[in-house]
């Protein structure tokens, strides 16, 4: 890839922000080049709401490429290899459900090196409440480790709770983690977790749908529980409370034809209320181990077998 066209990915992503369908299939139908220079000129196709996107430049992009040089990040582009390693079935547009239309991002912005796990498969996604108890705690970092061990690639966020146990897991069990971010790269979020993350990044890969020093909003956690779930091969709610953010990724991983997998909890507790709504929806499938995700998503061609590390 050269480097006009990745400065043309970086002012298209800058722009748009996140999904952005319509200016994505300009930049398909006349490459990134050709896309950005109508874009600069004002001259996009009518049906391209230009008021929902950002300004952008060619000097801005330079400024966000350079940002994330700093950090020891890198664009990645649809013309690079490592692209359909990352995305696979998740980077064409389709509909989720009657109410929801999945569109894949422009670029992604990335800290570190793409596993080498995700050429054979795609992760599996541990999620759950940002107030947490020790059960789910343990019972996710439970079954984080077990994957990874079997040799499957495991992605989530930084947040707290559920999710940056997840990482830790993995992390300790000698993995190579896939962590999101619903902010720039280089501001990780939360800050308290940043050792976390800078961790994850020289271990495995950070990846945010939006450029640097773009900060935290509503929208930007929306969009990152729609491209966590299509990244996935399936998801897996270890907690979550009756209005947890987790409810959204599971909606957009049934859409988007994912299993979604849920960890009950003590009916007593309000962590776990979420779960066990997931569960009596039953469009949900009750586990408790790794063992259990096994038997439902196997057999797969080249799992790993038991105890076996996975080779980063």
């Amino acid at each position: 890839m050269n480097e006009a066209s990745l400065r043309a990915w970086a002012v298209l992503s800058r722009a748009a922000m996140g999904p952005n369908p319509l200016l994505l299939a300009v930049a398909e139908e006349l490459g990134p080049a050709q896309a950005t220079e109508r874009l600069l000129a004002g001259e996009l196709p009518t049906d391209v709401d230009t008021t929902e996107l950002e300004l952008a430049s060619a000097d801005v992009a330079q400024r966000d490429l350079e940002a994330l040089s700093e950090v020891g990040g890198w664009l990645l582009t649809r013309d690079h290899p490592s692209w359909h390693d990352v995305l696979a079935a998740a980077g064409e547009p389709h509909r989720a459900g009657p109410d929801r239309a999945y569109s894949p991002p422009l670029a992604l912005w990335v800290r570190g090196t793409v596993p080498v796990l995700t050429r054979e498969r795609r992760p599996i996604a541990i999620i759950g409440a940002r107030c947490s108890t020790s059960y789910g705690e343990q019972v996710a970092a439970r079954i984080a480790g077990v994957l990874t061990e079997r040799g499957w690639p495991v992605i989530s966020t930084g947040g707290f709770g559920i999710d940056s146990q997840v990482m830790q897991a993995v992390m300790d069990c000698g993995g190579a983690p896939m962590l999101m971010q619903p902010c720039g790269v280089e501001r990780p979020y939360p800050s308290m977790h940043r050792g976390l993350i800078n961790r994850a990044a020289d271990l495995g890969m950070v990846i945010s749908e939006f450029p640097p020093g773009t900060p935290l909003a509503t929208s930007r956690l929306r969009a990152t529980s729609r491209l966590l779930a299509a990244l996935s091969s399936a998801v897996v709610v270890v907690e979550a409370g009756l209005r947890s953010n987790a409810h959204d990724v599971a909606a957009w991983a049934r859409g988007l034809g994912r299993p979604v997998f849920a960890v009950p909890g003590p009916v007593t507790s309000a962590a776990s209320a979420g779960c066990h709504r997931l569960i009596q929806s039953g469009a949900t499938s009750l586990i408790t181990s790794a063992e259990d995700i096994f038997t439902r998503l196997c057999p797969l061609p080249g799992d790993a077998p038991p105890g076996s590390r996975a080779e980063q």
